[in-house]
Parts: structure tokens; sequence; C-alpha cells
């Protein structure tokens, strides 16, 4: 398995940082309550599989990041409970810009284009928020 970073029940910050090429995807976390993870300035490009996939009840941040290109959505968050993407490039990404899922949180000013499925999708299932 080669992935960018795996983050399990921690807390980081990623600042800065180029996440490509990987072939399972550039970020897999699991976040339990009190961990927060962010990403702030940081590319996830042509990863097979999603730039970042997190699930779990912790805070995530991304921010002034670019999200291209990669084989799966460019970012899928599930189970969120306080969850904030701002001010990023989302683009090309060859299923959903932004797949949030039972989550809360706010996502503002991205630029989301040319992804295949959706720029951004919200669900709520199985009782979630």
């Amino acid at each position: 398995m080669n992935v960018g970073i795996i983050i399990n029940n921690s807390s980081c910050k990623v600042v800065d940082c180029k996440i490509f090429h990987h072939n399972v995807g550039g970020v897999l976390a699991t976040v339990s309550p009190g961990d927060k993870i962010s990403f702030v300035k940081t590319n996830f490009t042509e990863n097979t599989g999603t730039g970042i996939f997190s699930k779990g009840q912790g805070d995530i941040v991304v921010e002034y990041g670019r999200l291209e290109k990669n084989h799966g959505s460019g970012i899928k968050i599930i189970d969120c409970s306080n969850l904030s993407i701002l001010s990023n490039e989302i683009t090309e990404n060859l299923l959903h810009g932004c797949e949030i899922i039972n989550c809360d949180g706010l996502v503002m000013m991205n630029n989301l284009y040319k992804n295949k499925g959706n720029g951004l999708l919200l669900e709520t299932c199985n009782g979630g928020r």
C-alpha cells in the first residue's frame, strides 16, 4: 500500500507540502473526538484514489490548497464534527470535487470546477447530522 500520509487517531498540521502520485491516495485519516488535522497550503495531485479521505469525529481543516487530477474525489470526509474547507482550488478530479457525508462545518470561498462528478456533494445518511 502506498499512501502519502496515514493518520490514525492523532492530531497534526501539514503545511506547504506536495502530496502526489501515490497509488492508494494522498491522505487516509481516522480521527477521534479531540483530534485536529489541518492541511494548509498543501497540494494533492494525481493520487490514485482520493486526495484527502478522513473518517471520524475529530476536527478537519483544509485551506489554501490545491486538490487536482486525483483518480477519486479531491476530498472525502465522513462523520466529522467540525469541518472547515476554505479557499481551495478543487479541480479535474475523476469523481467529485468535495464529498461530505454526515458532517458539521463550513465550506467557503473554494473554486470547484471540471470535476467529473459533482463539484460539492453533501449527504446525510444512517441517522447522521
